[in-house]
């Protein structure tokens, strides 16, 4: 086997690893959740309120896990599917054959223009 695809192989294993057994966590403990808070108006228990409190931290960091294993798992699908198609679709349009290094280098700056609208700008400096 080629040292490539057994490369890709373990990395898709690795996240899909992280990335099937959190959201289903995050699933089942929204429920969890909701049954406590419902007691929680019920009784006005503090422990119970604790309690939530206590899970609810827990649900964030599932959930984290399993949407940012999700990206990871969808860039590398439409890497290893979407671009050697656009590079093919590049040669041929334009007979340049760095074109993909043109279109990587596009994405990157779209990338980071984003990034810097929603995250830079709204940063307070002092």
């Amino acid at each position: 086997m080629d040292t490539t695809v057994l490369l890709s192989r373990l990395q898709f294993g690795f996240v899909i690893s992280f990335h099937i057994p959190f959201p289903a966590f995050t699933i089942g403990l929204a429920s969890w959740l909701a049954f406590l808070e419902a007691w929680w108006l019920r009784t006005r228990d503090d422990a119970v309120r604790d309690l939530f409190v206590f899970w609810m931290k827990i649900f964030s960091v599932s959930f984290g896990v399993g949407v940012v294993t999700g990206i990871v798992g969808l860039a590398g699908g439409l890497g290893g599917f979407l671009l050697p198609i656009l590079f093919g679709a590049l040669l041929d349009i334009f007979k340049v054959r760095s074109s993909c290094f043109m279109l990587m280098y596009g994405i990157v700056w779209v990338s980071l223009i984003v990034i810097y609208l929603s995250e830079v700008r709204r940063a307070r400096v002092m």
